[in-house]
């Protein structure tokens, strides 16, 4: 079972993991039509397990260990910092297995036009 982010991880890493989720936050998801719920499995160091939830209404994600979503996304944490920093191509890391999708794959692909939709137009 996988656990909440650790106190115990690299803070510089489990700070720059909350800089990522905050940024979602923020940014909002303007495109968003429907609640959806996303639950990142985080590995490494920095194991743990977020839930970014993505509503019309806005964007909100906190550390769990308990929650189910529609699309659980799994990927080692330094993964999720190096494609958010833009030095790993999220799509190379699809195709190559460093990021594992179950559950509705159209929800996942969705979120990037939600959350991002200058990315989703390229």
């Amino acid at each position: 079972m996988a656990t909440a982010v650790s106190s115990s991880s690299s803070s510089a890493l489990v700070e720059r993991l909350r800089q990522i989720f905050d940024a979602f936050a923020l940014q909002g998801a303007a495109a968003a039509t429907q609640t959806t719920r996303y639950l990142f499995h985080l590995t490494g160091p920095s194991a743990g397990s977020i839930l970014l939830q993505v509503t019309p209404q806005g964007v909100t994600w906190t550390p769990t260990d308990t929650e189910t979503a529609d699309v659980t996304i799994k990927l080692d944490a330094s993964d999720l910092v190096a494609i958010a920093d833009g030095s790993l191509d999220g799509r190379l890391a699809l195709a190559s297995e460093k990021i594992e999708i179950e559950g509705d794959v159209e929800a996942a692909a969705r979120m990037v036009a939600e959350i991002c939709p200058e990315q989703a137009e390229g």
